[in-house]
């Protein structure tokens, strides 16, 4: 295990009933597992990114479940050790004035208090990396497959692994999944999740059910009250919707990871409460979810004219008297090759292919169409080739297959880069394949997996069944490999506490609270880190899951702040509140029935919403919390509206806080 990646759990959740429909005030909780004395600090080990790694608990041990994470900055005292050794072999190089034996002294008590520190903490890890540390056991039938083969893994699955695949790539799936999983095996789990259950007809009803709810949260303008102007807020609502209802999450979440390939701010580029652009938010959303499971070329060559992404690269300002350098550095760097290559870190092209790029991308304005609808002028994307900078141009130079001098057209020059560059699938496929498995792929894994893109033309499809069937899918590897995003997290939550989604027949006050549910999760995942369709800035969000774009692996931690955990938290609790106030069926939801036990509630919720199996303790502490000031309660009564409403979705949310319940 690489000591830059493992993870520091530090601060204690506190979960946050101040909202107005709280119901209780449950405690304060922090994680119990395999403890280990440390220079009289209690630390214990745990599992993240397919590895054991050091976790550090403050406070109270009384009650225990779900830390905060924090990352662990070796490599920055390594570096710091490095640094100071440099300086003192330079000092000790020069004449020994009474200044410089001041200065080498204080240099050497302080690389040693670094150097010390390095020590213990690789002296805690081999014992973390010697079997010390807790965790949720693993049977001895599961997760058998090698981490670095992408042969078909067997077609018969344990309920464990099936969770762990719709946990990771389908916001945790839905029944219907789970029974094909079960009574059909992979290959038609795999099939279901990538070709979708559903038929053309129902796709579009989906839709249509979609825009319906988006249509609240667009803007009518005064002058023309019966035009809706499309909002990033109207995109977000009805793409939520989409995450709840749809019977192909998988392709949801794809429409995700894509949004952050092709990274872009709906609300940044002014498109909002824009009679004239507003369509292009629109546009923009419905690309990606056509594409989602679609040709990868065929999305990147539809961003040269969607009006989105121009005004946020301004690739329409690119003419050949003035080029605009925007768009071509991203169309290399972020969606077709990047700047080196993943494996090798071999340089995939310099300077000059992004002037001879410049050229080639220009020529692009901003124009007019009718809207079909209203009648209405709105904003369009065309090409005119009088804007065009047509001169020769050298690209790629000194790469064999790729290199070229030559005056080419966008479309010509995007054909050229998938089909000659030796690492545009490499660099596609890694992206895509390193969220889905685990970070750092083998070069095998990643030849392999560009093979078969660039096989099949680019189609997605066969590279993400192979990817989802293969033996490193389901290897202790790949488990529990990356922290979840936040709306993977909150998306996920809702999935199983809803699992018939949001109806479409709401009465007005009903559908407003449920409006309400739904920005409630947007704004939770937002205040965690991650804004739907908003990343932090052309290179996505920081510390994702993958290599991120400043070419360092990261396993999530970039969702880890204190204050970030903290929004998870009181983000369940405000949904939690919300659904109370609209009376959800917690029962029915859950399926929770007359005469359980509080330990087989805990057991029923953990299972149920999480999908999680509870060590003793944890068992124990929660039983501790749900019975607490209710010594009297010995069986559930599904009719104690107190009960379910405050006790049993503070469980929820307890079990949430969970270091289990935060990856996938």
């Amino acid at each position: 295990m690489k000591r830059g990646y493992t993870f520091l759990y530090g601060i204690v959740f506190i979960i946050s009933c101040a909202a107005p429909n709280a119901y209780a005030r449950p405690k304060t909780v922090t994680n119990l597992s395999d403890f280990i004395q440390i220079a009289g600090t209690p630390y214990l080990c745990t599992s993240v990114a397919g590895a054991t790694v050091l976790a550090k608990l403050r406070g109270t041990m009384t009650l225990a479940i779900g830390a905060t994470y924090k990352e662990i900055k070796t490599r920055k005292t390594e570096k710091k050790v490095s640094r100071l050794e440099r300086k003192l072999v330079r000092l000790r190089s020069k004449k020994p004035t009474r200044r410089r034996l001041k200065k080498i002294a204080r240099l050497e008590s302080k690389h040693s208090k670094k150097q010390s520190k390095l020590d213990t903490l690789d002296s805690y890890l081999t014992q973390c990396g010697s079997g010390s540390g807790g965790g949720e056991e693993i049977g001895d039938n599961e997760f058998l497959g090698n981490t670095t083969s992408l042969q078909a893994y067997r077609n018969e699955l344990t309920d464990r692994e099936i969770d762990h695949l719709l946990g990771t790539v389908a916001f945790g799936g839905s029944e219907e999944l789970r029974q094909i999983g079960r009574v059909k095996g992979l290959s038609a789990l795999v099939d279901a999740l990538v070709d979708g259950v559903t038929t053309a007809k129902q796709n579009q009803e989906l839709q249509d059910d979609a825009l319906a709810w988006a249509r609240h949260s667009m803007w009518l303008p005064e002058e023309d009250p019966s035009e809706h102007i499309w909002t990033a807020g109207a995109i977000e609502q009805g793409q939520f919707y989409r995450f709840l209802n749809t019977r192909n999450p998988f392709h949801e979440w794809m429409v995700l990871v894509l949004s952050h390939h092709f990274s872009l701010d709906i609300d940044g580029i002014g498109f909002a409460y824009n009679q004239y652009a507003h369509h292009g938010l629109q546009a923009h959303w419905e690309l990606l979810l056509r594409e989602s499971v679609g040709n990868f070329q065929s999305l990147t060559r539809s961003m040269f004219s969607d009006s989105a992404m121009n005004a946020w690269l301004q690739n329409y300002y690119n003419t050949k008297n003035s080029p605009n350098q925007n768009y071509a550095r991203e169309l290399l760097e972020l969606f077709s090759l990047g700047a080196v290559d993943p494996i090798s870190q071999a340089p995939n092209y310099g300077e000059d292919t992004i002037i001879a790029a410049t050229a080639y991308v220009s020529g692009f304005l901003e124009t007019l169409e009718e809207n079909p609808v209203t009648g209405n002028d709105m904003m369009s994307i065309a090409y005119d080739s009088e804007r065009h900078d047509s001169g020769a141009y050298t690209a790629f130079a000194g790469i064999q297959g790729a290199e070229i001098t030559a005056s080419m057209g966008p479309d010509e020059f995007l054909n050229h880069v998938f089909a000659n560059h030796p690492g545009a699938p490499r660099y596609i496929a890694e992206r895509i394949a390193g969220q889905m498995l685990y970070p750092g792929l083998s070069e095998s894994v990643v030849q392999t997996l560009a093979n078969t893109l660039r096989n099949n033309n680019y189609e997605l499809k066969p590279m993400l069944k192979q990817i989802l069937r293969s033996e490193a899918m389901f290897s202790r590897g790949a488990r529990r490999s990356c922290i979840d995003s936040p709306l993977e997290h909150f998306v996920r939550l809702m999935r199983r506490v809803m699992p018939e989604g949001i109806k479409n027949d709401l009465d007005l006050n009903r559908r407003n609270q449920t409006i309400w549910t739904i920005w409630n999760a947007i704004y939770a995942a937002s205040g965690s880190g991650q804004h739907l369709f908003e990343p932090d800035s052309v290179f996505g969000f920081k510390g994702s899951c993958n290599i991120n774009r400043n070419g360092e692996i990261a396993y999530g931690e970039g969702w880890l702040s204190s204050q970030r955990l903290l929004n998870r938290s009181r983000g369940c609790i405000d949904i939690m509140n919300n659904m109370n106030s609209l009376e959800h069926d917690f029962v029915g939801a859950l399926a929770l029935r007359q005469g359980m036990t509080s330990g087989e509630i805990v057991t029923h919720v953990a299972t149920q919403v999480y999908g999680l199996s509870l060590t003793s303790e944890e068992q124990s502490l929660l039983v501790q919390f749900l019975t607490g000031d209710l010594p009297s309660f010995q069986t559930l009564n599904t009719s104690d509206e107190y009960f379910i409403r405050s006790r049993i979705t503070r469980l929820i949310c307890l079990i949430g806080s969970t270091f289990e319940t935060n990856v996938r």
